[in-house]
């Protein structure tokens, strides 16, 4: 959804014994006022580029929360797009 030309970076590691992947785009990003609703199911963001139905980023947080884990959108600082990151709970 960062249009034809958008770089994609993801990443995945571990902090504390708590694993963590992020993905992170060069596209328009999601404005901060807008990033809770684009969770819900035919929800896009204003800048949103493509012909995508808007259900991404509602499976992915149906997915997020069966894994009881969180998932946190912000600007990626290095792309200029999004950035979403999944944190899983710590193992045990």
């Amino acid at each position: 959804h960062g249009g034809e030309a958008a770089h994609i970076r993801v990443s995945c590691g571990s902090d504390g014994g708590a694993g963590w992947l992020r993905v992170e785009d060069s596209g328009p990003g999601i404005a901060p006022e807008a990033r809770a609703a684009v969770f819900g199911r035919f929800r896009r963001g204003a800048a949103a580029q493509g012909d995508g139905a808007g259900l991404g980023l509602s499976i992915v947080a149906a997915i997020v929360d069966r894994l009881d884990a969180q998932i946190v959108l912000e600007r990626s600082p290095e792309l200029g797009g999004l950035s979403a990151e999944i944190r899983f709970a710590q193992q045990q």
